[in-house]
């Protein structure tokens, strides 16, 4: 969770929420995705209600106000990326 200043002087709490899609052209769904650096496109592990699952992301993290967010998942969500092996044998 981050804080964003409004005009009160006052910091409020902002989530960092991702859409993020199962197949393509499929229902976007919302996760919090906490301090992750993610972009369109990149690949996500997520938890669903029988697990984990595999998703792709669609919309970009935008931050959004902390009460207005409530209903989300707050089960964090990691990145999917594969960490190139080098070709030298």
């Amino acid at each position: 969770m981050t804080t964003s200043d409004t005009t009160e002087g006052t910091p409020q709490p902002t989530l960092a929420v991702v859409g993020v899609q199962f197949r393509t052209a499929g229902q976007v769904h919302e996760y919090d995705a906490g301090s992750i650096p993610l972009r369109c496109g990149d690949r996500v592990v997520v938890q669903v209600n029988r697990g984990t699952s595999l998703a792709t992301v669609a919309i970009a993290p935008r931050h959004v106000d902390a009460r207005s967010a409530s209903g989300l998942p707050r089960v964090p969500i990691r990145s999917a990326v594969i960490p190139r092996l080098s070709s030298a044998a």
